[in-house]
């Protein structure tokens, strides 16, 4: 399912609504794309209304990949920013394209027997992990990044077209259940200063070519990794 259930909505008259418009990053979006993009949505609703949710969800993640990869103005590089924009776009089209690609690759992971590897999925807090089982082969994560990166800003259009954030009050909640590559958000979650280790070693070039580094920052907060990587880990 996704982030969380969605309460039934009327149709809009395929526009968003004044607290969804204000959220809604300045340019990121054109009006007429926005409004095949609602169509669709309403429609996708609709057409799954007695349906299970995961085929609406299905259906919704494709939307959100048309969003973020054709329709809205913007793009990334790493940071996301805004582009030129467009004054119409084929919403159906790439939805079709999009969807179809997605049952395609379903198919083959079943023919493959993938639908047959046992999968658990945890939404929790990674600071406590007691029922985990034990016996994991091996962890991906990511690490915040080392400057102060709104996440939310980077799925902004695709949470409001898809009724995943409302309001600013639902935003806010979001922002501050996040924690980011520093500690401003450390003391609302219980986290510590003597949890986190946080590392800010920049590189510069030397003549050779080599890098080089130019500038280490700790403090009794912080600590620098041997390797100058960004990362953010729990201490045992």
């Amino acid at each position: 399912m996704m982030v969380r259930e969605r309460e039934s909505a009327p149709r809009t008259g395929y526009c968003l609504s004044e607290d969804e418009d204000k959220l809604l990053p300045t340019g990121f979006l054109s009006e007429r794309p926005q409004q095949r993009l609602l169509i669709l949505r309403d429609e996708i609703e609709e057409l799954t209304t007695d349906q299970p949710g995961e085929i609406r969800d299905f259906f919704f993640l494709a939307l959100a990949h048309v969003v973020a990869n054709g329709a809205g103005n913007f793009a990334f590089g790493p940071e996301i920013y805004r582009t030129k924009a467009k004054t119409d776009y084929d919403v159906l089209k790439h939805f079709g394209q999009h969807t179809s690609l997605m049952i395609s690759e379903m198919e083959h992971a079943k023919i493959n027997g993938n639908d047959k590897v046992a999968a658990q999925v945890f939404l929790d807090d990674a600071r406590r992990l007691d029922h985990i089982p034990s016996g994991l082969a091996g962890v991906i994560t990511s690490p915040p990044y080392p400057n102060e990166k709104d996440y939310t800003r980077t799925t902004r259009v695709e949470s409001l077209l898809l009724r995943l954030v409302k309001n600013r009050e639902q935003l806010r909640f979001i922002k501050e259940s996040l924690l980011r590559s520093n500690t401003r958000n450390g003391e609302r979650l219980g986290v510590g200063p003597e949890l986190l280790t946080y590392s800010s070693r920049r590189f510069d070039c030397t003549c050779d070519g080599g890098p080089k580094p130019f500038a280490n920052r700790t403090s009794s907060n912080f600590e620098t990794t041997r390797k100058g990587r960004w990362g953010l880990a729990f201490k045992s």
